[in-house]
């Protein structure tokens, strides 16, 4: 099996059963767990590990987010991130947000609504495929994240 590194993944066999390497912590998981490991920059890590970069705000990319794809007031939206612990922090993602004048919803924003396409889990940007930017909801407006 290869990682995305195309570096070969360790593989053990353990009672019959193939099991693969976490290439962060070294646990073994069986290969037959499709939902017990995730596909990153640095190869293939066990779900705990990805919580934990995931709570160290190390930005992971997946190659089925396109699969989560929604469509909103006439545009395709795609999740992106939550924001950053240092974000959240020093509230530096409020200065960055912005509204797009030439974003032109075909319907009237509600946040409650655009969570109601949303697919699960809720993210707090979303790449709009149309414009190639990133939008914050917000309780009154969809905000270009800049």
């Amino acid at each position: 099996m290869k990682n995305s590194n195309n570096e070969q993944q360790n593989e053990l066999i353990i009672d019959g059963v193939q099991h693969w390497q976490c290439n962060k912590c070294g646990n073994y998981l069986p290969a037959t767990d499709k939902f017990g490991r995730v596909e990153s920059d640095a190869g293939w890590l066990c779900h705990d590990c990805i919580k934990k970069l995931t709570d160290e705000d190390v930005p992971l990319t997946f190659e089925d987010d396109k699969l989560a794809s929604f469509e909103f007031g006439g545009y395709t939206f795609y999740p992106e991130r939550n924001f950053t612990k240092k974000e959240k922090a020093d509230d530096e993602y409020l200065t960055r947000l912005r509204i797009d004048e030439n974003l032109k919803l075909n319907i009237k924003f509600t946040h409650k609504d655009f969570y109601a396409e949303a697919p699960k889990p809720w993210k707090d940007l979303y790449r709009c495929e149309e414009t190639g930017r990133l939008y914050c909801p917000t309780a009154r407006f969809l905000m270009i994240y800049e």
